[in-house]
């Protein structure tokens, strides 16, 4: 399995995406409550450096992530992972909701089948992908102003790796963003 590298997101970058998300969603339904913007604290997001246009994912280049990864599907053999981790990072920080969300849920799915067979002793690092992708599904969540999913995902997360630094740092954020609750305690 490839190095899982997180990088921190300034809120700045984030808050843009989330700004145009809840103005989208403010426009649909009046009604509902506005959210919440992002804090000064920064959320993590997971990718693999090392594998699946890692590199281009972390010099911020999302659009050539997703051509090359988006493009080859299910033609991963072997990195599947680490492809769908990175897709799912290119697609948020490139606000595509939607496509995000496919991404973000197949790398949990592969993640997940990856980690069958492993024996307990050696399943550290496979366990610290699945919770990174339930992390940055998290941040998917919040960004889109689903505070329950968010919530749901990094409770996941933790129960899987609490130590993780992303789903630390998320889980930090969100308390922050949420006046102090604690949303996975």
């Amino acid at each position: 399995m490839s190095a899982l590298k997180s990088f921190r997101v300034t809120s700045r970058s984030l808050c843009l995406a989330a700004c145009a998300s809840f103005v989208a969603a403010s426009a649909a339904s009046a009604a509902e409550p506005a959210a919440k913007p992002l804090t000064s604290d920064k959320v993590m997001l997971s990718g693999y450096e090392d594998a699946a246009s890692g590199k281009e994912l972390l010099q911020g280049q999302y659009g050539l992530v997703i051509s090359k990864l988006a493009a080859q599907g299910k033609g991963f053999i072997g990195h599947e992972v680490e492809a769908s981790t990175n897709l799912c990072v290119a697609y948020i920080m490139s606000r595509q909701w939607s496509e995000a969300h496919g991404a973000c849920d197949a790398a949990i799915s592969y993640a997940r089948l990856e980690r069958r067979g492993i024996p307990l002793a050696e399943r550290v690092p496979y366990e610290d992908a699945i919770a990174a992708a339930y992390s940055n599904r998290a941040v998917l969540g919040w960004l889109e102003n689903d505070m329950l999913a968010a919530e749901s995902d990094l409770r996941h997360a933790k129960s899987i790796s609490p130590f993780s630094p992303p789903v630390v740092q998320n889980l930090t954020a969100l308390s922050t963003t949420r006046g102090g609750e604690s949303p996975a305690t």
